[in-house]
């Protein structure tokens, strides 16, 4: 792990850095920046938490599938064994993007996101809730769509869950019943967009 920053408190008796001042932090191919950070390690050595304040974001290959997370706040959780991206959570103007940067990329956005993963790195479900906007590419069956649910009620969340695959390579891998394809500014307190179109 390379990091670089403006200040760094180190309190080795509880395994925890503290990073300040323009944080940039690299580690198993990703990209990781924010005003501020701070780093949880394993008794034995590498990450188990690394929390991103301010203007956080997150690129690259070592994001699971995932090609970039922005939040204000972006807290990731490690595997022990293996380091691996276990848990993301986004609070505060999330967004995660999905399926690269041509025609088949898909974006979530939400005031809060927790995205969950297998120990294989498989995303096995996306937790949003609040101004929740899903963007998803155009395909053979039907035309570029963007699902917004404008409520600020806690209770009212959406679902993406069910997902065999990280790829994301097709753009039928979300599919979303046809009530949502329009826009929505009153739907029911749980949504659920399930992954039924597999490659």
């Amino acid at each position: 792990m390379h990091v670089v920053a403006g200040t760094v408190t180190h309190l080795q008796t509880e395994r925890v850095l503290t990073f300040e001042r323009s944080v940039a932090l690299t580690r198993a191919g990703a990209d990781l920046g924010a005003d501020a950070a701070t780093v949880w390690v394993y008794e034995g050595g590498g990450p188990s938490t690394i929390e991103l304040r301010g203007g956080a974001r997150a690129a690259g290959e070592g994001l699971a599938g995932f090609d970039e997370l922005r939040a204000n706040t972006l807290t990731l959780h490690y595997e022990q064994e293996g380091g691996t991206l276990r848990q993301a959570v986004l609070d505060g103007a999330g967004r995660v993007a999905l399926g690269g940067n041509g025609a088949s990329r898909q974006e979530l956005s939400a005031e809060w996101i927790d995205a969950t993963l297998t120990p294989d790195a498989a995303v096995s479900a996306l937790v949003a809730r609040d101004r929740v906007t899903v963007m998803l590419p155009a395909s053979r069956e039907a035309p570029a769509r963007c699902i917004s649910i404008a409520t600020t009620c806690c209770k009212r969340t959406i679902i993406l869950s069910s997902f065999s695959s990280i790829a994301f390579s097709s753009a039928s891998l979300i599919s979303v019943p046809p009530i949502l394809s329009k826009k929505l500014h009153d739907a029911t307190d749980f949504v659920n967009i399930h992954s039924n179109n597999f490659s």
